[in-house]
Parts: structure tokens; C-alpha cells; sequence
């Protein structure tokens, strides 16, 4: 999660900076992106509240949900090997 705030907060920086300039196709674009980006921030949290609420509202499931993820993940690495 929060590798993907970083990404957000570097696409708000990166649309700042172009949104400096003052032509109308760039205010629009920057416009538009900045919408979406919202949208994206807001669906994340929304997204945590849902896995947090999951989380305590199952907690059993989600341990065994990890522990599956874990032992998949364990599988996969060392098929590398």
C-alpha cells in the first residue's frame, strides 16, 4: 500500500509541475489526471478499510489466507532455485 501512495505522490508532483504552464490542452489533461488521481486515492482507502474490516471482522480466514499465500509464495521461489 504504501509503495503505491509513493507512486501516487510522485504522479501529483510530476502534474504540478507540468501544470504550470498555462495552455488550455494542458490545464485539461491536467485536469483529468488529477481527477483520476483522487479517484485512485480514494478506491486505495477504500480498498484498506475493507481489508482491515475483513481482517477483523474474519480473522481465522485471514490467517489461513496468509499462511496459504505464504506457502505459495515459498513454492514459487523455490521452483527458482
Amino acid at each position: 500500500m504504501e509503495e503505491l501512495r509513493g507512486v501516487l505522490a510522485q504522479a501529483q508532483a510530476l502534474l504540478n509541475a507540468a501544470g504550470s504552464d498555462g495552455e488550455d490542452a494542458v490545464r485539461q489533461v491536467h485536469d483529468k489526471v488529477t481527477a483520476s488521481l483522487a479517484l485512485a486515492r480514494a478506491t486505495l482507502e477504500d480498498l484498506e478499510d475493507d481489508a482491515n474490516r475483513y481482517v477483523r471482522d474474519h480473522p481465522r480466514q485471514a490467517l489461513g489466507i496468509a499462511a496459504a499465500m505464504g506457502v505459495l509464495v515459498g513454492v514459487l521461489v523455490g521452483r527458482r532455485r
